[in-house]
């Protein structure tokens, strides 16, 4: 999430990776996965704040 959301946020219920490649949503889905015993995670490549749309650096 943008400098602005990060700092106003008093729940952290959402998962952002910054990697060398971007930012990534990371979404918990309702699957179970037998391999690594965990839930399922989908990765959405994003490029504006999900919370108030604002670019990302």
């Amino acid at each position: 999430m943008c400098k602005i959301c990060e700092n106003n946020q008093e729940l952290d219920y959402t998962k952002i990776e910054y990697g060398e490649e971007g930012y990534k949503l990371v979404i918990q889905t309702s699957d179970w996965g037998d391999y690594y015993d965990d839930w399922v995670y989908e990765r959405v490549n994003i490029n504006y704040c999900p919370f108030c749309g604002r670019k990302l650096d």
